[in-house]
């Protein structure tokens, strides 16, 4: 839905210096994702295993392109949950993948409700994540959590994720600003992306996180993404 500049701007950032796995948040329809995918492997890029999970809307969605196939997938947003009367259907899903050095590494994805939405939702959303995440911790699985989230660095629900034992990453660019959201009028900049990471796999497997900028990617929309190398 984007115009055909923006699409080509961020076809060649995505082409530039592709990734084994793209993480993958505000794609609209399972049909976008499969058009991103048919785009990236025109441009010389393929993917060809895809996995997608259904937001609230045919608008929203999250999912996962890989160029390795995928072992495993998890989808929360076709579960619900009930917590004091009240109906949650969480926006997350995961894949599972291997490095040589780490034979299990889940990676998560996560569309957190924005701040507007009362505390209440927000935190037993939290709250469900790390319900779903403890047991793949407690069995000496390693997780990569990515989260799209504009909670305030302090925020209860994301210090419920550290609580649960995972670590935040630091992410900067070469001039050392973590934004990976600006306003239309570049004015306003904030970080609304977050990654966590379980303590072993960020001790001995990540190196290279980064916030990625380029001209295409600016001319591309007001967001910047994250790379990261697991080893």
């Amino acid at each position: 839905m984007k115009p055909l500049a923006e699409r080509e701007a961020l076809l060649l950032s995505l082409s530039t210096s592709p990734a084994d796995i793209l993480v993958l948040r505000g794609l609209g329809s399972e049909a976008s994702l499969l058009h991103l995918q048919s785009a990236l492997s025109t441009a010389g890029t393929p993917y060809p295993s895809a996995s997608y999970v259904p937001g609230t809307t045919p608008y929203r969605g999250i999912g996962f392109l890989s160029q390795a196939p995928l072992s495993e997938t998890r989808n929360l947003s076709d579960q619900q949950f009930r917590i004091k009367e009240q109906s949650f259907q969480p926006l997350a899903g995961a894949l599972l993948t291997s490095s040589p050095h780490f034979p299990r590494i889940w990676i998560w994805n996560h569309q957190a409700p924005d701040p507007d939405k009362d505390y209440e939702r927000r935190r037993n959303e939290a709250r469900m994540l790390s319900q779903a995440l403890r047991p793949l911790l407690e069995a000496g699985d390693q997780v990569l959590l990515s989260i799209h989230s504009r909670e305030d660095l302090n925020s209860p629900m994301l210090r419920m994720l550290e609580d649960l034992g995972l670590q935040r990453l630091q992410l900067t660019d070469e001039r050392g600003d973590s934004w990976t959201f600006r306003d239309p009028q570049g004015i306003h900049y904030r970080q609304d992306q977050w990654l966590f990471a379980s303590p072993e796999l960020l001790d001995q497997g990540l190196s290279n996180g980064r916030v990625i900028d380029s001209p295409s990617l600016r001319e591309a929309g007001p967001y910047r993404h994250q790379g990261i190398v697991i080893l």
